[in-house]
């Protein structure tokens, strides 16, 4: 029977991927921030970017594969339900800024 030995930087090889998730994550989440006070003025925050930077990509993968399950047997092209998806995705920033769709 032969012992494997873990590396010794497996916590902190997490630990420095987390961190550097939640860096890169704040860093994008800034270009949504500054547009949102354009469009919103002061009742824009930068939780408020972060929520919709985090939400976006989650909705938009959940409704592309919802839509490929329901829809993709029937022949739709791929475009067509990657812009259902991303209708959607602009739907979360449209819900978490409190904006219309013009």
């Amino acid at each position: 029977m032969a012992l494997v030995i873990l590396p010794a930087f497996d916590l902190f090889y997490i630990l420095l991927v987390l961190i550097i998730s939640v860096l890169v994550w704040m860093i994008v989440s800034i270009p949504v921030y500054i547009a949102a006070k354009i469009i919103k003025g002061d009742k824009a925050t930068f939780s408020q970017a972060m929520l919709a930077t985090l939400l976006g990509p989650i909705v938009f993968t959940f409704v592309r594969i919802v839509v490929i399950l329901f829809l993709g047997f029937l022949g739709v092209s791929q475009s067509a339900l990657l812009a259902f998806a991303f209708v959607f995705w602009l739907w979360v920033y449209k819900a978490s800024f409190d904006t219309g769709w013009l």
